[in-house]
């Protein structure tokens, strides 16, 4: 008589179908993965991290010394315009071009099969990848600050530290908007192209380094809906040391850009069956 196995009750409730319920974590438990992640995903820079900076550097600075060389900065406000601008676009080519091409290469090579795998909730992973994305970013802003200043005779005053707390509000719809973008590459040749014709659209198309009454009508309008304008105002307004209401009005809006692309990042972002 052959003999069947019959599985205890307890063990035959655990081994269910897909996908399998999740433990409920603590919020000690979410930060200590959310460190561990983004210790992970560093790691995997460890031997191109001088390119990732060198990348979010070369393009503003190289512009500033274009400008400078060839243009005619005689004013205050000029050098305040072109430089504010220049940080503005420091943030796009850091850490908006970076998660553009990084979720487009991840879906490619299939990465998101092995965070599939971990207890992870997808909102710690979002957050650690800007958080890689916004670590390679402070590097451009601050050698786009202080070489700018250097080369358009700016001094270099206190109240400039108000950018420092700024810079994440700053960096964060710019972030969501890069995570779209790369949600929406089906690969990663795709997500290099769409890098690059943001890098062009950001850099030589918005009212970063021309003044938004000279851009075409067409552009004009594209650029209210563009969280960099808004970036590039309320730097400008902290170089010149003029906070007022138009200040308050770039952080609500950017507040809102951020919620809103963050949002939409998340919820777009399948990243279990990318």
């Amino acid at each position: 008589m052959a003999h069947s196995t019959i599985l205890p009750k307890p063990l035959e409730e655990d081994m269910a179908f897909p996908p399998y319920p999740r433990q409920r974590a603590s919020a000690r438990a979410v930060v200590w993965q959310y460190c561990v992640v983004t210790r992970i995903m560093l790691m995997e820079y460890r031997t191109s991290w001088f390119i990732q900076i060198f990348m979010a550097l070369i393009l503003p600075m190289g512009i500033i010394f274009f400008l400078k060389s060839v243009g005619d900065v005689k004013s205050t406000t000029q050098a305040i315009f072109l430089l504010g601008g220049n940080m503005a676009t420091s943030i796009a080519f850091g850490p908006t071009n970076f998660l553009v091409t990084k979720i487009g290469w991840a879906k490619q090579i299939q990465e998101f099969d092995f965070w599939m795998a971990l207890p992870l909730s997808k909102l710690t992973l979002v957050f650690a990848i800007i958080a890689v994305s916004l670590l390679f970013a402070l590097p451009g802003l601050v050698g786009v600050y202080v070489l700018g200043n250097l080369l358009f005779g700016l001094p270099f005053m206190g109240q400039h530290l108000l950018l420092v707390p700024f810079i994440p509000l700053c960096v964060l719809p710019m972030a969501g908007l890069g995570t779209l973008l790369g949600h929406y590459a089906p690969n990663g040749q795709t997500a290099n192209v769409l890098g690059n014709l943001l890098i062009v659209f950001v850099g030589f198309l918005a009212p970063m380094m021309i003044p938004m009454d000279v851009l075409p009508l067409p552009l004009q309008i594209v650029a209210r809906f563009v969280p960099t304008t808004y970036v590039a105002d309320a730097f400008r307004a902290i170089l010149a040391n003029q906070i007022n209401l138009m200040v308050a009005f770039d952080v609500l809006i950017l507040s809102f850009f951020s919620v809103l692309l963050l949002t939409f990042s998340y919820i777009f972002l399948d990243w279990r069956t990318a």
